[in-house]
């Protein structure tokens, strides 16, 4: 009995340990998994290099981890570059978007291109929920269109709304959606010398927009770098577009409030930037973060404004990046600014205002021109 008693027991031990050895394995690729999930990844655009992926976890530290470049030639210098929805990722080569897979961030893999029917050039996109938003411009024969997608599923995507405009004078540039209006900037005297860099703004009825297209109030001309007019929203009650006017070597903030005529907003008031020439800027609660070239177009600036009292905007912060060279865009996520541009990708913290530190830069090949981090 003792003996039968002893073989239990050794049988018992023997089962424990190889138990836990078939548990050992398993039990590793759950903690991989766990690890993968708590990645902050940055998905960014390249020129000439497609879409880069790179774990920006350590932001002192940057680690490529995979690079799809098997895209011929993309080109994001239209707009912002890049856009996600879900595990796919839309990036721009001049007339159409390239749609990626980025479910597997180690081996990311085209999927198929949306083209635009006779849209020409994409200049700006956006993703918001399940709408994609396109402004393009057909410059063989003088159509500017702003066209809105159903891509509830990314690869089955389907038009929804289009707005299009034939003047060989005119081009449709960047643009900001709230509640169900699209605003945006458009260039007036493309080929007319008398008016050409004459910049715009006007305004869209998603739900009308065959027949909205309106002026009138609304369309603030200046003379200035078009391509340099951006957009936010603030508190929900005024629309901030930025303007550099060449003519005077001026920039400013223009204020318009948007809570009683959406449509045709009236023009509140104007900031001056003095010689802050704005390349891209976001709003993110009370502050505004602008970004531009700073003494060289070799130095970039960032810029923190207080406008909390709209009445007295306040700088908080500021300093200068002399790494980036030329900027294509900027990304912010949990106290971090994620800068791309010809320099490749700078990343600063700003948890405190007055005193923003450099966390790194990360050299990447060729120009960076769209970046999300998520």
């Amino acid at each position: 009995m003792k003996k039968l008693t002893l073989h239990l027991f050794f049988v018992f031990i023997l089962s424990c340990l190889l138990f836990c050895s078939k548990k050992d394995p398993v039990s590793t690729n759950e903690n991989d998994e766990h690890e993968e999930t708590k990645k902050v990844l940055a998905y960014i655009c390249a020129e000439f290099d497609g879409l880069l992926i790179v774990d920006v976890t350590k932001p002192d530290n940057p680690q490529l981890i995979s690079t799809y470049k098997d895209f011929s030639t993309v080109n994001s210098h239209f707009g912002d570059g890049l856009a996600i929805k879900n595990n796919y990722a839309f990036i721009s080569n001049a007339y159409k978007l390239a749609i990626i897979d980025i479910s597997d961030i180690k081996s990311p893999a085209y999927k198929r291109s949306l083209v635009p029917i006779d849209a020409g050039d994409i200049w700006d996109y956006k993703i918001i929920e399940n709408s994609l938003f396109i402004s393009a411009n057909n410059y063989n024969n003088g159509l500017s269109s702003i066209i809105i997608y159903d891509i509830t599923d990314p690869l089955n995507f389907i038009e929804k709304e289009r707005f299009d405009l034939y003047d060989e004078d005119i081009r449709f540039e960047n643009f900001i959606v709230n509640d169900n209006k699209i605003y945006f900037n458009y260039l007036k005297g493309i080929y007319n010398s008398d008016s050409r860099d004459t910049s715009r703004i006007g305004t869209l009825d998603i739900n009308a927009m065959s027949n909205s297209f309106s002026l009138s109030d609304f369309s603030r001309e200046q003379s200035g770098s078009p391509s340099r007019v951006n957009f936010g929203i603030y508190n929900e009650e005024y629309l901030i577009a930025t303007y550099r006017e060449n003519s005077t070597n001026t920039n400013s903030m223009i204020f318009f409030n948007i809570t009683t005529n959406p449509s045709h907003p009236d023009s509140s008031f104007t900031f001056d930037l003095n010689n802050n020439t704005i390349y891209e800027f976001l709003i993110e609660n009370k502050y505004a973060y602008l970004c531009g070239p700073g003494v060289s177009f070799m130095q970039i600036y960032i810029s923190i404004l207080d406008l909390s009292h709209i009445s007295n905007i306040r700088e908080v912060g500021k300093t200068i990046d002399s790494e980036l060279g030329w900027l294509h865009d900027i990304f912010m996520k949990d106290n971090l600014v994620y800068m791309v541009g010809t320099g490749g990708l700078s990343i600063y913290d700003i948890s405190s205002l007055s005193s923003i530190k450099f966390k790194s830069v990360w050299k990447g090949e060729g120009d960076l021109n769209g970046i999300i981090v998520r």
